[in-house]
């Protein structure tokens, strides 16, 4: 499936393209991420901002909350594919993993995972059209009030949805974070030390 222009490399038997090698993994520790282990995760990026108050900025339809700041976070690759996870807090609250797909234009969750994790995905606000390895089809969008990641803060963020297991992908992630995510800002990846650095402001 392509959420955002990037071709696939392998497929499903029912001709849905995996994202990667490592999708086909069974998740370990079940959909979302824990307080606990987000808790964790956040202690151990250890940062700080450099800046008291916050500004707003409104791109189209979102409200983008951020500080002037440069700062750097560490993130974790998958051992074979070295593609980037991610953990973001959805509406100030609900932690996902998500793997951040810079071929992505559209940041996407897997339904299922929205489910779990209690996020009401009856509040469909519109519908995309995407390409996929059978042809184009619809995704359903949904409105977020909040995505924060890497001290970035994105209101009113609208996201796609999809239901990754009833076309059989199985994977170790909740979702794509796309591109959508970085309007407004510069970040940088450091694939040797596993770190990204994010402008905002």
């Amino acid at each position: 499936m392509d959420f955002g222009g990037r071709p696939r490399r392998k497929r499903a038997g029912n001709g849905i393209p995996y994202r990667h090698s490592a999708v086909s993994q069974p998740r370990q520790k079940g959909i979302g991420v824990s307080r606990q282990a987000f808790a964790e995760i956040s202690q151990k990026e250890n940062t700080v901002f450099q800046q008291s108050d916050p500004t707003t900025s409104t791109v189209g339809d979102c409200k983008y909350l951020f500080k002037t700041v440069k700062m750097t976070y560490p993130f974790e690759t998958d051992p074979v594919s070295r593609l980037i996870y991610v953990y973001i807090q959805v509406d100030d609250d609900i932690k996902f993993r998500m793997m951040f797909d810079t071929g992505a234009s559209n940041t996407t969750f897997d339904i299922n995972a929205l489910i779990v994790a209690g996020f009401p995905v009856s509040n469909v606000v519109g519908v995309n059209t995407v390409e996929t390895a059978i042809g184009m089809m619809e995704v359903d969008v949904i409105e977020t009030k909040s995505i924060s990641a890497f001290g970035h803060t994105v209101r009113g963020m609208k996201v796609q949805m999809y239901d990754f297991l009833k076309h059989g992908i199985l994977s170790d992630y909740d979702g794509l974070l796309g591109l959508d995510f970085f309007e407004n800002t510069e970040f940088r990846i450091n694939m040797k030390n596993q770190t990204i650095e994010v402008i905002s402001g």
